[in-house]
């Protein structure tokens, strides 16, 4: 919704409420306009600590050690020991990971981040994806500069005593310093060193974030040689109902045993479980765990936030009013009188019963969750236009919640802290364990018996309803008329493969769609006023063949050890190595690790939720669409669709072993890869769509491009160290501790006990790099069509130099002509252009040759000037030169003078013509034109002073103006302007003395056009409802195509589609008022239905089809499925499997689906329900039959699957149940 827009020379500064529409996270805050909703104006730089802070003593920017070169994680000049550097970093001594910035200027934005030298003693700052901006750090702040040389200029003065900034601290109330997290912009200064707006900030309230999550510290038996053993099913455990580690050693209790941390619970729990020789099972004995109670092993972060207060500018300010809850924008003029005015209306949704306990985790300040209800634009305080904004059942988000699906996002289990129920957000985990029985005799054990942790497998599912939670549904505007909006979740595809379910059929891939955190749109609905029926509506498609689903380039891991595949838990995994020094007393020679001996060797797991990990790809999307379709209807009428096909960020990944490109995290560890979404959304097609009386979609337009990396050396180097052995000394006397148990000038004790595959490094370590590059495009086609399907082709292709801006371009058209473009910039000449490119203006255009057929047509030079009088930064054009073929130059236009502002006062056409400008109203307007006059010919008191700069009214200044015409006469000829202030041109004085008058109201919107006697001669009405109250929204359906079968008169049959228009049928759903409508039209008054029926006379062939599944292995287990038939971009039928139960005996014979079809090559879509949970013993299978002998012609290995068939033939489509004896996850790995 755009709110105003700031102009002041070339510089535009839009003000825009925006809103962010994929749902929102369990922890979500409110911004100060409302949840979801944002200002555009927030111009700043933000950053993602990774590691230690870049800025501290010892953190990336100051660590010698990282270079442009590899990092020396093994160094044998180490003075202790090679391994050192890699201790330090896995103790958290030094910092080798740098942070990521986000930055947001006028007109682009993006991350950047340190990039070190050959030395590492010297930084620079590079964006990534590559950009020419230049980046400074100076005392504490940041400057950038654009490629046009404008600068921007982030916080101000100091650290302590600085302005701009915002601080994130553990301290209470947000004392101390803290890391600086944000850096707000304060000023923006243009090419020429003119500072054009002024940004100032005001403090909010802090904010406390005190996020408590569930967790499990898991221990396995690895090894025991000689190790003191308590069982639970022994005394003294067996009677006890407390641990607290005094008298026996944590360590030295049995294995398997894990602690759960619960946050909705004060005491962990500690299960011991013991085997059972009679059930052959372990049996789980419980206890509170009360080593060190209580526990807090979470701490509050408090952030010390501002925000924006002010924007000044030449001839105004923008004000901002409420610094924790915007009420009002005021726009005030350079006289300080308000031009326009914004008030926001917004409501707290509080939590259900406890808010004193909420303000625990949010801060004493936490209110509840901001929701803007309305806002209303008008001036001096007068509303004129309201917006009104409806939402998806208001919730109230913070830190007091707990349960969220692995994206965290809420569903089933979201509840607050402080709810009685005690489930986990932990999935149960099925591990097969080890058990000794005695831990000094290591044969007396079992071995591969299941442990079953407490929890749900279904902990983490993402649901639909839950996410819709506080989502915008409607928008009322200020005409009464009104947009709905419909979100649906996102979907994934699980990838498995499944190995011996028959003996007689090979492997295959089973392929299903699965609900994944946050919302997609699914149908945006427009109404006129008071309508109940929407005039047009656009509704969305996804994935290939529109299949539903994305690609998670980086998913959560599934669990396949308990036949269930429901998505596991985050895990890190270490060994824990009990050892003790072979030296009872200290004369003796216990001076390196090689002393010890080990006593037992375990192994940790800790076990978190998994959205204890980020999955974005970089820029917070996590769910990419490769294809996604447009479909819009108009009045009920089908009007055509938009096919949007894009590059997936796996396509342009060429060093396959490169596994940040794949994973979320360094392996065994929750350690980030670092990303970036350089590779993200490239697009790949654009195909237009008319639809056509026969019910088909005609292609009409069609684009396809492709791209090339840029690549900027050197690259970002990223190191990580965690620890994978813990040395826990417990006996005997040594004098090695710390650092010196990892010395590997002698070797470790556990080395031999911990081998391949599970590695007995001390260290799980590595390195990789960020490339600095982006993606350019290379070439483009398009190809238009025609109603009789010729086609007209364009190709173009783009080259780039060594700045990574465009260089020359060629087009081909479609009958072999080409035209050869050819640009120059800043850094190809010298001279002034040196100065320029000292000041990063380098974007700019100097010169561009245009070839037709191979022979030079034009050249256009844009020449440039600087005016030292002003200043060594201004920089301006001096003049434009064309040359036509191999002629020379011609002046097009001189540009002589400069205002202080850089606006022309004078400049010189081609016909030799001096035309001059004046400038008012501090030189934001022009207020004449003169033709045929010098600039320096016109008196100094028409060029400045109170009457140009501040007029007191419109008529002293076209008094003004009416003089000036008088000064001159003969040829030449003078327009005259008058303004009212940051609204518009108020009056013209044409070169006759003819004046023009233009009116505005209160609002600044022009009503009338009135001629020099004051005779109106145009006026201008707005149609503007006043305010009213917002009824409740509903839910219409979205357009529907399904086939039905008739019998032809032959007897034949055949099978045709039918589409149910959108937006008849309401409900509270669109998923049930979909179901209204297909109810409607079976019962046979559906309204508006439009049928396309085939061609009797054709030949048709029969396919059946069929889903089943087996409630053998799951009671309750239910599916659907929709199968789509695509032939030249439409549908060209689709039908609904049938489904029935393999376990129903009932009834021996299984009805199917019928399709009755034209032979021909399809691409056949399946489309499961994606809200189901599949297992083993149903996982489905989609395979393809010829009837009636069951022969198999095809297993599919996706969703979709191109299949022919062929006449007198027919088909059976089936989606089966299979249970396979191996299931192997697929990922996308080498």
């Amino acid at each position: 919704i755009p709110l105003y827009e700031i102009k002041v020379g070339k510089l535009t500064l839009p003000i825009t409420l925006q809103y962010h529409a994929g749902g929102f996270k369990v922890n979500e805050r409110a911004t100060r306009v409302g949840l979801g909703w944002n200002l555009s104006c927030d111009l700043q730089i933000t950053r993602e600590i990774n590691g230690i802070d870049d800025f501290a003593h010892n953190g990336y920017m100051n660590n010698t050690k990282m270079t442009s070169a590899e990092y020396p994680l093994f160094d044998p000049k180490n003075s202790l020991f090679p391994s050192q550097n890699t201790y330090e970093i896995a103790h958290g001594d030094i910092d080798v990971m740098p942070d990521k910035f986000y930055y947001k200027l006028l007109n682009k934005s993006g991350l950047f981040f340190i990039l070190k030298n050959a030395t590492g003693k010297d930084y620079s700052f590079v964006a990534v994806p590559y950009i020419n901006i230049r980046i400074e750090f100076q005392n504490s702040n940041f400057i950038i500069t654009d490629t046009d040389g404008t600068k921007y200029y982030f916080g101000a003065g100091d650290i302590d005593n600085g302005t701009g900034k915002e601080f994130t601290t553990d301290q209470p109330e947000g004392e101390g310093g803290g890391h600086l997290t944000s850096w707000k912009c304060v000023r923006i200064v243009n090419s020429l060193g003119r500072e054009e707006f002024f940004f100032t900030y005001e403090n909010r309230s802090i904010e406390k974030n005190l996020i408590k999550r569930d967790f499990i510290e898991y221990y396995s038996a690895y090894k025991y040689i000689d190790k003191d053993y308590y069982r639970s099913d022994e005394t003294p455990l067996n009677t006890m109902i407390q641990f607290n580690n005094y008298g026996i050693p944590f360590s030295c209790v049995s294995n398997p045993k894990y602690i759960e941390y619960l946050a909705t619970r004060t005491i962990p729990k500690l299960h011991v479980p013991y085997y059972d020789e009679a059930t052959a099972s372990f049996v789980d004995k419980e206890y509170d765990y009360m080593v060190d109670y209580p526990v807090t092993p979470f701490t509050a972060l408090y952030v010390r936030g501002i925000t924006l207060k002010e924007i000044t500018f030449r001839g105004g300010k923008v004000i901002f009013h409420g610094a924790d809850r915007l009420s009002q924008i005021e726009v005030t003029d350079a006289a300080r009188q308000s031009v326009k005015t914004i008030q926001f209306y917004q409501s707290y949704q509080t939590t259900y019963n406890n808010m004193t306990e909420a303000k625990k985790y949010n801060g004493n300040n936490f209110v509840g969750t901001l929701y803007l209800d309305s806002l209303s634009m008008g001036a001096s305080f007068i509303p004129v236009e309201t917006y009104k904004f409806v939402y998806h059942n208001k919730f109230c988000y913070g830190n007091h919640l707990v349960g969220h699906d692995a994206w965290n996002y809420p569903n089933t289990l979201t509840r607050e802290i402080w709810n009685q129920d005690q489930t986990s957000t932990v999935p149960s985990m099925t591990s097969p364990e080890t058990y000794y029985f005695d831990g000094k005799l290591n044969s007396d054990k079992v071995e591969n018996i299941p442990l079953k942790t407490s929890g749900s497998e279904w902990a983490l599912i993402s649901k639909e309803d839950c996410m819709r939670n506080g989502v915008i549904k409607r928008i009322v505007y200020p005409t009464g008329g009104f947009t709905d909006f419909d979100f649906e979740g996102n979907q994934c595809s699980v990838n498995l493969l499944v190995d011996r379910y028959s003996i007689y059929a090979p492997d295959y891939t089973c392929v299903f769609p699965q609900y994944c955190g946050g919302l997609r749109i699914r149908s945006i609905n427009f109404y006129e006023p008071d309508a109940t029926l929407p005039t047009t509506q656009k509704y969305y498609k996804y994935g290939k063949y529109e299949n539903g689903t994305g690609e998670l380039t980086y998913a959560p891991r599934i669990d396949t050890s308990n036949d269930l595949y429901n998505l596991s838990a985050a895990t890190t995994s270490q060994f824990v190595a009990h050892v003790k020094w072979t030296c009872d007393n200290y004369s003796d020679n216990c001076t390196n690790r090689s002393s010890l001996a080990v006593l037992s060797i375990e192994q940790k797991k800790m076990l978190y939720p998994a959205s204890s990990l980020d999955y974005s790809y970089g820029n917070g999307i996590f769910v990419y669409y490769t294809d996604v379709t447009e479909y819009n209807m108009d009045s009920g009428v089908h009007s055509g669709k938009t096919v949007y096909s894009y590059f997936s960020p796996k396509d342009f990944y060429v060093d396959y072993w490169n596994y940040w490109n794949y994973r979320s995290h360094i392996s065994s560890t929750i350690i980030p890869y670092i990303k970036t979404g350089v590779y993200n959304g490239a697009q790949k097609s654009v195909s237009q769509y008319s639809f056509t009386p026969e019910g088909k979609y005609r292609l009409t337009y069609h684009s396809s491009y492709e791209y090339e990396k840029f690549e900027k050396q050197p690259k970002i180097q990223v190191a990580y160290a965690a620890f994978n052995i813990i040395y826990q000394v417990e006996g005997g006397n040594g004098n090695i501790t710390g650092s010196g148990l990892y010395d590997d000038n002698y070797p470790s004790p556990v080395i031999e006990s911990i081998g391949f595959p599970n590695s007995g490094s001390d260290f799980i370590s590595g390195t990789y790099t960020i490339p600095v590059e982006k993606l350019l495009m290379k070439s483009r086609k398009e190809e238009r069509y025609d109603s009789l399907e010729n086609v007209t082709v364009t190709e173009t292709a783009f080259d780039y130099d060594s700045y990574s801006q465009l260089n020359s371009t060629r087009t081909i058209m479609s009958r072999g002509n080409t035209t050869d473009t050819y640009l120059k910039y800043s850094y190809n000449f010298d001279g002034i252009y040196t100065d320029m490119r000292n000041k990063n203006m380098i974007s700019q255009i100097i010169e561009e040759q245009v070839y037709v057929g191979g022979s030079k047509t034009k050249t256009t030079r844009n020449n440039y000037k600087k005016i030292a009088e002003r200043s060594n930064d201004f920089i301006v054009p001096a003049s434009i030169e064309i040359a036509y073929t191999n002629n020379p130059f011609r002046v097009e236009t001189s540009f002589d003078e400069y205002d202080q502002y850089g606006n022309v006062v004078q400049l010189t056409g081609k016909d030799r013509v001096p035309i001059s400008y004046l400038w008012g109203y501090w030189s934001l307007y022009p207020i004449a034109e003169l033709k045929g006059i010098r600039y320096v010919t016109i008196p100094e008191r028409f060029k400045s002073g109170a009457n140009i700069n501040i007029p007191q009214n419109e008529t002293s200044l076209r008094n003004v103006l009416l003089e000036l015409k008088g000064r001159f006469t003969g040829n030449s000829q003078i327009t005259g302007y008058t303004y009212k202030w940051l609204t518009g041109m108020t009056s013209r004085i044409d070169a006759n003395g003819t004046i023009t008058y233009y009116e505005y109201d209160l609002y600044g919107r022009l009503v009338s056009i009135k001629d020099n006697a004051g005779q109106i001669l145009h006026t201008y009405s707005y149609h503007v409802l006043p305010s009213t109250p917002v009824h409740d929204p509903w839910s219409v359906n979205i357009p529907q195509l399904f086939s039905v079968t008739e019998e032809c008169p032959s007897g034949s049959k055949q099978s045709y589609n039918v589409i149910l228009p959108g937006g008849n049928y309401s409900s509270s759903t669109t998923a049930y008022a979909n179901t209204i409508a297909r109810e409607f039209y079976d019962a046979g008054v559906g309204e508006g239905a439009t049928s396309f029926p085939g061609d009797c006379n054709s030949h048709h062939i029969k396919i059946e089809l069929e889903g089943l599944y087996d409630s053998w292995y799951l009671s309750y287990f239910y599916n659907s499925c929709t199968v789509d038939f695509f032939q030249n971009g439409s549908i060209a039928y689709s039908v609904d499997m049938t489904f029935n139960d393999l376990s129903n005996f009932t009834s021996p014979f299984f009805p199917a689906s019928e399709l009755y079809i034209l032979p021909g090559t399809y691409e056949v879509s399946m489309h499961p329900y994606p809200g189901t949970h599949y297992m083993n013993g149903n996982l489905p299978l989609y395979g393809c039959v010829k009837m009636p002998n069951y022969e198999t012609i095809l297993i599919f290995n996706s969703m979709n699957a191109t299949i022919t068939f062929n006449s007198n033939t027919n088909y059976r489509i089936e989606m089966a149940p299979v249970y396979g004896e191996t299931i192997t996850l697929i990922e996308y790995l080498p």
